[in-house]
């Protein structure tokens, strides 16, 4: 197993206790229906506001100590946890090789 693929359910679990945490998901719900809730369109099933976007990126960016592009905000990836663990594991091993 290379590092990526170690990460990648550490970073997820971080994004999911994320949206726990301000009640988008329950917890049972996040335990119960992993794979469903981490394949979930967030901006889709709207537990983001505009507002909480902003506060989102810099907890990532701040957490994992990396920096989004804007064309990483565009990336299809962003939308989903599964996706948006991958994009930060890209990010960050280019950035200094934690993935």
């Amino acid at each position: 197993m290379n590092r990526t693929e170690e990460s990648r359910p550490r970073i997820e679990e971080w994004l999911t206790s994320w949206f726990v945490a301000r009640a988008k998901i329950g917890r049972g719900a996040a335990e119960r229906a992993a794979e469903s809730i981490r394949s979930t369109d967030y901006f889709g099933a709207g537990w983001l506001t505009s507002m909480e976007v902003v506060e989102f990126v810099t907890d990532i960016e701040q957490q994992f100590a990396m920096q989004f592009s804007d064309r990483d905000l565009q990336d299809s990836r962003f939308v989903t946890i599964i996706g948006l663990a991958e994009l930060i594991c890209a990010r960050s091993a280019q950035m200094n090789e934690d993935c």
